[in-house]
This record gives structure tokens, sequence and C-alpha cells, in this order.
């Protein structure tokens, strides 16, 4: 039995000493571990386990061939006996010869490996055959007539072994390590898949720690140190996430460059390795702004205040998704990364998944969605999820990709035991679009453009914003003119921004005025289909999950409503009206000629 106490993940482990004979190794598996105070490359550590349990270890790699682990270091007698087996199944010839095999010594390799994995011990060490990189062995392909003989030799051999009961009675052992959704899936079928997850923070503390006390012969310390104030504790949870090699280069580093490593490198690595490790599906936001830089939208502020205070407790009643409905242009997208501010989780966005390869695209999403899980507690930002995962409603002719996309989206939603860990968070422009079963996923949360009384305070917070002073003052009767004007052109806040920029371009010595931003909002076309956006508005009214979240329900009385909302909402109670609201829908879904 193994007893290996410091092991940064034990899934392995179980499964040896659960008896099993043949095991997929996946997951995060070429990264370091920590155990017994030793810093190891993970299938080095397996293949030294194996030998410290009186294991002969043979691997095999497409790029090194055959060898056995540990050979130089055996005695004159076990060396004799291993030879003596390797030789009467046909392998001495091949192995420990630190080379490539010829494809048609991959084929001789592969059948005489068969015949020693499933040959009883009969009192000799047991053997465990660890294939590296085993999706280059035995790699994924559209048919099996695409494949290389020796590839289809290969797949179908450990196919064979895996589910073959000699094996079970020699006490051998048949280890893949593999990078998941590459190899041929002949390899998922009898092999038990063990896939090892990210460290977690408190093992990554340990191994920072670990690096930060090595000295070598002259007492030197081998690794750099960290800023003042920069504590371990503090390292290890903004680096939660990354892996322990990654780690361990950020402080090699330092060591070079002689510099202590700070708060800002390292969050620059990390948003780094994030991308790298999930394979560029995955990207982190960063935000300068903050709730305060928002210009109305008070109610949606307060339900975001009291989700973070929500999130911050880890609490069991914090939402597992959240959508953000409504047109272009209203602040959607810059709440995302104001809410991970206001929560201290990480957000990172979802970014190109699809892919052209049969399989690829799941993959994609199965390798982003576990990098999600192991940067918990974190903010995952899809934007435009409608364009991202098709309504099933919609045509779709991407044989069937985007329903299996959808399926994983829906079954990673709905897990509570992230609750309070991961936050999904999504926008979308066309909530109409919207698949039915996000409905009961999602608590939608509606974002309409805002009236000319709330725009007017634009001017001065992107003035700002663009020169970092503000010199606009939202009384001025220019300014509220100029935001009469762009409200009726249909100018949502982005527009808005661009109409001060022109404004500044053509500024007297570069100094604003309110006649300046006047004259830019008269310049402005304005190309905003209006029946467009008050479609949207409405069906996101519609899909909206509580009436806590509708923006005149602390007020509706006062509340300033669009035009496209007459006689909808009971001006008293904040009622709505819908089978009028519906009927709306219907009218201005015809007049956008959408």
């Amino acid at each position: 039995m193994i007893k290996e106490d410091n092991l940064r993940n034990d899934l392995f482990v179980q499964a040896i000493n659960a008896g099993t004979n043949a095991i997929l190794l996946t997951g995060n598996v070429h990264d370091l571990i920590l155990t017994d105070s030793k810093l190891a490359y993970h299938p080095q550590h397996v293949a030294e386990m194996f030998s410290h349990l009186g294991f002969h270890v043979i691997r095999y790699a497409k790029s090194q061939g055959c060898r056995v682990h540990g050979y130089c270091n055996f005695d004159p007698e076990d060396k004799k006996a291993l030879d003596k087996r390797l030789n009467a199944v046909g392998l001495q010839q091949l192995i420990n010869r630190n080379e490539q095999l010829e494809p048609d010594e991959i084929r001789r390799f592969f059948r005489a490996i068969a015949r020693l994995m499933q040959t009883p011990c009969s009192g000799d060490a047991p053997i465990a055959l660890i294939l590296d990189y085993a999706e280059h062995i035995c790699p994924a392909v559209q048919t099996s007539a695409a494949a290389a003989d020796e590839q289809t030799i290969a797949a179908e051999t450990v196919h064979i072994l895996a589910l073959a009961p000699a094996l079970n009675k020699s006490g051998n052992k048949l280890i893949c390590i593999v990078r998941d959704g590459h190899q041929n899936i002949l390899l998922n079928d009898g092999l038990k898949r063990v896939s090892i997850p990210f460290p977690n923070e408190q093992q990554t503390q340990s191994c920072i720690e670990y690096l930060l006390s090595r000295k070598d012969e002259m007492e030197e310390k081998q690794y750099g140190n960290l800023a003042e104030g920069f504590s371990p504790t503090e390292f290890a949870r903004l680096t939660r996430g990354l892996r322990l090699r990654e780690i361990e280069v950020l402080l090699k580093e330092a060591k070079t460059t002689n510099k202590p490593l700070d708060r800002s490198r390292v969050l620059q690595a990390k948003a780094d390795a994030i991308v790298n490790t999930s394979e560029g599906t995955l990207n982190v936001m960063a935000t300068s702004l903050q709730l305060e830089d928002v210009i109305g939208l008070n109610v949606i502020k307060h339900f975001f205040v009291r989700i973070a205070q929500l999130l911050k407790s880890n609490a069991q009643s914090s939402p597992r998704a959240i959508l953000m409905a409504g047109p272009p242009g209203t602040s959607k997208s810059t709440f995302a990364p104001i809410l991970s501010s206001l929560c201290g989780f990480n957000i990172v966005k979802f970014e190109q998944i699809k892919n052209m390869f049969v399989g690829e695209s799941e993959r994609r999403l199965n390798l982003a969605l576990s990098v999600v899980e192991s940067l918990a507690p974190v903010i995952l930002f899809i934007d435009e999820i409608t364009e991202c995962v098709p309504s099933r409603n919609g045509n779709m002719h991407d044989g069937g990709v985007s329903l299996d996309l959808l399926a994983q989206l829906f079954q990673f939603s709905a897990r509570d035991d992230l609750r309070g860990k991961v936050l999904l968070l999504a926008a979308t422009n066309v909530p109409e679009k919207l698949d039915a079963a996000w409905h009961d996923r999602f608590i939608i949360v509606p974002f309409l453009e805002l009236m000319p009384e709330e725009s007017v305070h634009l001017f001065a917070a992107f003035e700002k914003r663009i020169t970092s002073a503000s010199t606009l003052d939202a009384s001025d009767a220019s300014l509220n003119k100029a935001s009469e004007i762009l409200h009726e052109k249909g100018a949502s806040p982005r527009k808005i921004f661009d109409v001060v920029n022109h404004a500044l371009l053509h500024a007297s010595a570069g100094s604003l005025t309110s006649t300046d931003i006047l004259k830019a909002a008269q310049d402005y076309v304005g190309a905003a289909n209006p029946f467009a956006i008050a479609y949207t508005s409405l069906s996101a009214i519609a899909l909206t999950s509580f009436y806590s979240l509708l923006p005149w329900s602390d007020d509706p009385e006062n509340y300033s409503y669009p035009w496209y909302m007459e006689n909808i909402v009971d001006r008293k109670t904040g009622n709505l009206d819908r089978q009028l609201l519906q009927q709306k829908i219907r009218e201005f879904h015809r007049q956008a000629n959408i």
C-alpha cells in the first residue's frame, strides 16, 4: 500500500491502492509535485513511486523510445533477471537505446509488451508500463483508416491490455499519461480515468514556503525573495489556479534579475499563465472603474452590492448564474469586472471555444471549465452568450457541437457544490434568442438605456476618464439639450463616449465646453434602430426574474419611463400588464425588421 500523506493529490494513489491495473492519467499531470520535502516532476514521481514499491518500470515515449527506469542502478543479478524476461518476449533489442523506434519496431514493441504484461510474475518483480504522451502514441483520428498502422496496433494493444483478465492476475500495471481529448477513443474504454487537479491554495503555499527555504551548498538561497509586505500567504492566494512549475519560474526569475517578486509581476504572470493553460479559451479581465463611475442603473447597483456581499462570505444563498440582458451599450460588460472588484473574486472571460475539429470544441470547453474551477473563488464571464452558445431552437450547422457545448454549460451552471465559489455571469444583447433552459438557471437582470436626465451626467464622467479632469456641469442647459438630442438619436453610453471624444477633437486649445458637446451631439448622425432597442428592452423586461430587479421597482410613480413603456406599467403599483407587454414585443419585432 502507498502511504504518502504529502502528495498534492491522492486520486492516483487511491486508484493504485484499490488494485486498479490500467489507469489513464490526465489533467494537471505535467506539473511539479511536493512530497516528502522534495519537489519532483509528476510523471517522474510516478515512475519513482512504482520503483520504490518494487516494480520494474518501463517507460515509453515516441520521442525517447523505450527505457527501463533506473536500469543503471540495478545490481547485476536484477539486470540479468530482467534482461532474461525481456529477451523471452523479444523486447531486449528495443529497450534502452535512447532513440526513436522505427514504425516496424513500434509494432514489434507493442506486440512484445502485450505478452510481457500478461505473463504472471512468478516471483519476479512486477512490471509497471508508463506510456508518456500517450496521445502521440495512440492519437485521436477521424476514422481508423486515417491512423498509421503502428498507431492502430498501439491503440488496440492498450485497449486489449486494459480489459485483459491476465493483466489483473499478473500484478502488472499499465499507466497512460495523456493530454485528455487528444487520445484514441479506445483508451477511454477499460482504463480508469484519473484527472489530477490544479493545486489548491494550501498546496501552493506549501510549495512557496519550500522554495523560499531552499539553499545551495554555499548556504545561498536558490530562489528569489518576495517584496516587502508581500507574504507567502498572499502570494499563494494570488496564484491560486496556477501550476507549481509556473510559481517556481516566478521565483527563479526573481533570483536571476535580483528583483524581489511583487504583486504586479505575479498578477501579470497569472494572466499570461491562464491564457496559456486554458489554450486561449479564457482571458483575465481587469478594470480601473468603480461602481460610482457608472451613471444611473441604481437598482442594479444595489443588487450587485448585495451579491458581492454574499460571494465574499461564501454564502450558500449566493446565486450560481446571473444574466445581464438589454440593448447594446448599456454597461453590461462594464459591470462584470466591477462586480469582481466588489467581491474580491478573480474574473475570467470566455474567448474562442469552438474549433473545426470533431471533439476539439468539447475538449476546449472542458479544459476551460476545469481551469475556472481551479481558480475559485472566481467569476466566469460569457459575453454575448447567445452567440457563443446558440439556442437549441436556432439553426445549428455545426454537427451538434453547439448542443454539446450547451449541455456542458447547463451541467456546470447547475452544480450546487460551486455555489459561492464560481459565479457564472453572462450578457446578451438579444435575450429573445436565449435558450429556454437558461431561464431557470439564470437570475435575469434587465439593463435599459439611460434617460436624458441620467445620460447628461455621462459627459463629465467621460471627460474625466479621457483627460483626467472635468469642467462640465450637468445642470448646463447646452448639456441637457445635447443629452436630449442624443437620446432621440438612440445613442448608447458607448456612443456618447465617442461624442465626447469628437467634441475634444474640435475643441479650441483642448478646453472642452458645453457648446462643444452640443455641436458634437448635433453632428452625430445616429444609426440606432429605435424599434430594435424597444424590442430588446421589452424582451429583457419580460424575462426579468424578480420584480425588485425592474428599474422602476423602488419608485414606480416617479420613474422616467422610456417611450416604448407607455401604458405597460401601472405607475402606482409598478406592476406590468403582461398581455400588453407581449403585444408590444410582437409589434416592435415587426417594426424593427429583425
